[in-house]
C-alpha cells in the first residue's frame, strides 16, 4: 500500500520538469526499503506501541515536495498543553537534494524524519517537568540511535545546484547605527512588541528603517 502512495505523489514532480529529473522507481523502492527497515527496528524496541505503528503505516505517505534548504520534514499537532494530539502520517522529502546524493540521503534523512513520527507517537507529552521537550531532544536522539545513526539536527549535504529561496530581511537600526536584519515573521513580532528581538547586549531603541533587502 505504501508503495502505491509514494509513487502517486512523486511522479508529478518529474512530469512538471523538476530540474529535468524524475524520482525513479528504483529510488522509490530504496526509500520504502529504508522505512521498512526502520519500522522493524522500532517494533523490536517499542513492543507496547505496535498497534499504533500499524495505524501509522496504514496511512503513511511519502511526498517529494520539500523545497529550499530543508532535506525533509514531518508535521504533528499539539493541544494548548503541548501534548501531541495528531500525527500527520506524511514524510516530506526534498527531491533536489535527494537526487544529488541518493545513498547518503536515504541512509540519513529518511530515518531522521521517520524518527520524528515515532517520537510523537511514543512520547506524546511535549513537556518534561517544566521544560519543553525539543524536536531534536533526547527522546528523538534515542530513536535515531536505534537505527544505528548519530543523531544530528542539521544536514551537511552539498547544496550546489539546489534552488533556494532567499528570504527578504527587514532592517532595524539603533541610535548607534547598528543594524538588526529580521525575517518577515520576526519583523511582525518586533512591530507588535519593539523589544521582542533586541539582543541583550545592544541598545533597546531599535526602529524600523523602512529598508527591505
Amino acid at each position: 500500500f505504501l508503495r502505491c502512495i509514494i509513487r502517486a505523489h512523486c511522479m508529478p514532480f518529474g512530469r512538471y520538469g523538476l530540474g529535468g529529473n524524475m524520482i525513479s522507481s528504483e529510488i522509490q523502492d530504496q526509500v520504502i526499503a529504508k522505512i521498512h527497515e526502520c519500522e522493524n527496528l522500532t517494533r523490536e524496541r517499542f513492543v507496547d506501541h505496535r498497534p499504533q505503528f500499524d495505524t501509522l503505516h496504514d496511512k503513511l505517505t511519502v511526498r517529494f515536495d520539500a523545497k529550499g534548504v530543508k532535506a525533509g520534514y514531518v508535521q504533528t499537532m499539539s493541544d494548548y498543553m503541548g501534548r501531541t494530539t495528531k500525527v500527520y502520517p506524511v514524510i516530506h522529502l526534498n527531491p533536489e537534494i535527494l537526487l544529488n546524493q541518493v545513498d547518503e540521503f536515504i541512509d540519513r534523512t529518511v530515518p531522521h524524519e521517520y524518527a520524528h513520527l515515532i517520537d510523537a507517537i511514543v512520547y506524546p507529552d511535549r513537556f518534561v517537568g517544566k521544560r519543553k521537550r525539543l524536536p531534536h531532544g533526547k527522546t528523538w536522539q534515542s530513536i535515531v540511535r536505534t537505527y544505528g545513526l548519530k543523531p544530528t539536527a542539521r544536514h551537511s549535504y552539498d547544496m550546489a545546484g539546489v534552488k533556494t529561496r532567499k528570504q527578504p530581511r527587514y532592517i532595524w537600526e539603533n541610535e548607534h547605527g547598528e543594524e538588526m536584519p529580521l525575517t518577515k515573521r520576526k519583523h511582525d513580532k518586533q512591530m507588535f512588541s519593539p523589544c521582542y528581538y533586541v539582543p541583550k547586549h545592544r541598545s533597546k531603541s531599535y526602529t524600523f528603517t523602512g529598508e527591505i533587502r
